[in-house]
């Protein structure tokens, strides 16, 4: 017996020490699976922020699609309330550059649609009235979501994991 080999898991111990010393396919690939939602509550937070900057700074840097909440607010017969927001030092530091992710996603295939999407959601606007909104089902109204923030978590994987450090 020259070599005795144990197998653990589908490997000898031998073929498991060599696999550890081999490098990752890429850098990061472990936090892949948390990275999508991780990108989603920056972009949320974002949106979220920049909602509640005050008067026309707010109206410069993205369109906003509003949805009435209540019919009276409907014609603009009351004032326009305050964000419930309350953005923290981080949140604004991490504003533009999320926002700057969503514009460069936006000239992409299906860009409009994903920002619009991602934006009104952010917002917590129901999935049936997006999915009326855009002719789909709820479901399939999810999937471009989940489609859209995944592909923004892969443009911009190597910054995200630094702005949620």
């Amino acid at each position: 017996m020259s070599e005795q080999r144990v197998k653990l898991g589908g490997l000898s111990a031998k073929d498991r020490e060599l696999a550890k010393s081999l490098p990752r396919a890429y850098p990061g690939r472990d936090r892949d699976a948390e990275g999508a939602a991780r990108t989603w509550e920056l972009i949320r937070r974002a949106v979220l922020t920049h909602d509640a900057l005050p008067g026309k700074r707010r109206a410069s840097l993205v369109s906003r699609i509003d949805v009435v909440r209540e019919i009276n607010e409907a014609y603009g017969y009351t004032d326009e309330r305050p964000p419930k927001f309350a953005a923290s030092p981080r949140d604004v530091s991490n504003m533009l550059p999320v926002l700057k992710w969503l514009c460069v996603h936006r000239q992409k295939n299906n860009g409009e649609r994903d920002f619009k999407l991602m934006l009104a959601r952010a917002r917590n606007v129901p999935w049936w009235k997006l999915a009326t909104k855009f002719g789909r089902s709820e479901r399939q109204v999810q999937r471009w979501l989940d489609g859209a923030v995944t592909g923004i978590y892969l443009d911009n994987r190597d910054e995200l994991w630094e702005r949620v450090k």
